[in-house]
């Protein structure tokens, strides 16, 4: 008797303050293709403030092994995820020489700093893949820049 005292005062409370269970509503004539996910490794927790105005990018790259991006910078913030392959990274939360190795299923958070110039290579045997969504880039604005070789790294690390 007590149980269902309590079981019927909580069916009450619940009620009587408008809280109902919510019923889903399936997609109609809609579909949801998921592009890409991963763990994000980042150097340092940091906040993104999305700017109204500013645009988004989504990419796909893809670089056959012993290939590279060449030395870039970003104007703006951005996640990659690698989807197939290892990527090497080279200067975005290292030093600018050293690669930091990212497996397929991990993914790099990349802060706004730009003129900040770094590197992906494929070093593997397989062909590298990755997802870029980049985000706050001022309107028509290219999501890379070129730059130039750290003078502290060989030159064949390109």
């Amino acid at each position: 008797m007590r149980t269902r005292l309590v079981l019927g005062t909580a069916v009450l409370a619940i009620t009587g303050t408008g809280l109902t269970a919510a019923i889903a509503t399936p997609a109609s004539r809609a579909s949801r293709t998921p592009i890409s996910r991963g763990a994000v490794l980042v150097a340092e927790e940091a906040a993104v403030t999305f700017r109204s105005g500013r645009e988004a990018e989504v990419v796909k790259i893809a670089i056959e092994p012993g290939g590279s991006t060449g030395w870039h910078s970003h104007p703006s913030p951005g996640i990659f995820l690698v989807d197939k392959g290892t990527m090497s990274s080279y200067g975005l939360d290292g030093a600018a020489c050293k690669a930091v190795q990212i497996p397929a299923g991990k993914g790099q958070f990349v802060s706004e700093h730009p003129h900040h110039a770094h590197l992906i290579r494929n070093d593997g045997t397989e062909r590298l893949e990755f997802t870029v969504a980049y985000f706050n880039v001022p309107p028509g604005e290219a999501t890379r820049i070129d730059a130039e070789r750290p003078a502290e790294c060989p030159d064949d690390l390109k």
